[in-house]
């Protein structure tokens, strides 16, 4: 994970970005492993206690992942990209003073 760790502070110096790359890759390394879907997520959800600060909502997002493995793909994209859009204008509207 030292290495998931340097290679995201080159853009990225935020904990939270860490801690969500972190559990890409062992979401990833599960992947390659040859575990399914569902056990790839299980074995993120457990590593989280190294990442305690972003646990709740990083286990929330692996929670919401699973749910949408029964919506098609295009549904699925849509709930997405609104999600994202939503939390971006939520954070520059946490900046304006």
């Amino acid at each position: 994970m030292e290495t998931v760790e340097r290679a995201t502070r080159v853009r990225q110096t935020n904990s939270r970005a860490i801690a969500y790359n972190k559990c890409n890759a062992v979401i990833l390394r599960a992947l390659i492993e040859g575990a399914d879907f569902s056990t790839a997520l299980q074995r993120a959800e457990t590593s989280l206690s190294n990442v305690a600060e972003f646990a709740a909502e990083i286990r929330s997002k692996l929670h919401a992942a699973v749910a949408a493995k029964s919506k098609d793909v295009t549904e699925a994209t849509k709930e997405l990209v609104s999600r994202v859009h939503l939390q971006a204008v939520s954070r520059r509207l946490s900046n304006v003073h």
